[in-house]
Order: C-alpha cells, then structure tokens, then sequence
C-alpha cells in the first residue's frame, strides 16, 4: 500500500483508551458470576456505537446535517473509543464550519465524559478503578483494528503520567471543554460529575448511589496491604466525596 493510500486510512480523531486497575491479578480469584458481569458490559458498550452517535448541524443559506459515530473497540480490560472529525464540505464558509467544528469538540468530549462515567460505575460495581487516557491525531479504528499515533499518545498516557484513576487529557486537546486541572498540574477528564447524573437516575438518586460506593470504597481501603493500591483509592474516594459534597 502506498504512502497516500495510507494517509487516506489514517484520519483526524479523538481517541480514548481505558484500562482497569488490578485486574490482572483480580482475575486470578474472581468466579465465574463477576467476571460474567464485567464482559456482559464491555460487550454491550462495543455494541452500543449507534448509542453515542454524534450529530450536527451547520446553517449557511440551507442547512448541511452530518452525523459522527464512534468506533469502539474492547480487548481484556482495555477499551478504546475513537471518534472521527468530520471534514468540511466545500459548501460550507469557513467561519460557519469554525462554529460546527466547535460544537463538535464540546459533544465529542460529552460523549466521553459519559462512556467513561458508563465504564467507571461498572467497575466500581465489580471492585475496580479504572484510568486513561484522551488525545487526538492520526488514526485508523475500524472493525476491531486500531492503531495509530493518536492511539500511542493515548496509551502511554494512561501508562506513565495517569498514576491515580483518573484521565490524563493530551496537550494536542486545547480547548477545556469536560476538564480539570489536578492538584499535580495534571490535566484530566471530568466525568465524576457525569457519574452523578447517570447515578441521579437510580432508586434513591446520586447522594445515595454515592454514600453506597463511598462506604464499599472504605471497607476496600480497610482490606488492602499495599500502599500504593490504597493510595490509587483514597485519590477516588477524595474525588467522589468532594463530587457528592458540592451536588
């Protein structure tokens, strides 16, 4: 395949990879019925693209509809989102596609923060924190296939600046659309708030779906030996008490 065949495959995306937290080793001891739990959602999310389609619309003497759906793709316990920026048609002035590339930034991000909000309440559920990380760039995501730098960007900040169960957000994403800056500088996606949203439509609401998690999180806080496992959960607990505090 030639270099311009291949620049053609390779396409503007924004890109999210998660991971869970200790479950190589969790894996080793969980029965049949939790690890069941943890596939039925990863497959259900992998084959809920059509779920978290994005559509906009640009105005410029008629109308011009476009529609962005994501691919998703799970493997172990990583998955890996990607959206792909859509192109501006000739038609379109320049300052009108500004506006529509705009809003699309700000529903891309919307979508991620609730996906991973989706991912994290599952975890939770099951014993697990997750973590990751959101670029942009070149990439080719399609039929289970991804690769490409976006990707590799994405990964490696989950792997050597994320640390905590948190989202590292890259520099190459500018605008602070869903993001936060932690107490270490670190930028990250803001989806615990997207949590208590989801959870505000369970029996009892947010405050109670988080004063539930918040009392498992100590007892599991209680059990742990190693500091740094503990460390990784105290960092969450911190987060969903302040969340829960403020709501």
């Amino acid at each position: 395949m030639n270099e311009q065949a291949n620049s053609a495959l390779l396409e503007e995306h924004e890109v999210l990879f998660l991971d869970f937290l200790g479950f190589a080793s969790a894996v080793k001891h969980w029965d049949d019925d939790r690890m069941g739990r943890l596939i039925s959602v990863l497959v259900n999310i992998a084959g809920a693209q059509s779920a978290f389609d994005i559509k906009g619309e640009a105005q410029s003497g008629g109308s011009y509809n476009f529609t962005t759906r994501p691919e998703i793709t799970t493997f172990s316990d990583n998955l890996v989102v990607s959206y792909p920026r859509p192109a501006k048609p000739a038609e379109i002035a320049d300052d009108v596609w500004e506006v529509v590339a705009n809003n699309w930034d700000g529903m891309v991000r919307q979508q991620m923060q609730n996906i991973t909000a989706q991912v994290v309440m599952v975890g939770l559920d099951i014993g697990l924190l997750a973590r990751g990380g959101l670029s942009r760039g070149k990439l080719y995501h399609h039929g289970g296939v991804v690769l490409g730098e976006a990707m590799v960007d994405a990964y490696c900040l989950e792997k050597k600046l994320a640390g905590n169960p948190r989202v590292v957000v890259s520099e190459r994403i500018s605008g602070n659309d869903g993001v936060y800056t932690d107490m270490d500088k670190v930028r990250c996606l803001d989806y615990i708030g997207e949590m208590m949203l989801l959870a505000d439509a369970r029996p009892g609401g947010a405050r109670a779906w988080a004063q539930g998690r918040l009392d498992e999180i100590e007892n599991t806080i209680n059990t742990l030996k190693e500091r740094k496992h503990k460390e990784k959960w105290v960092y969450f607990k911190n987060k969903l008490q302040y969340e829960m505090a403020i709501w």
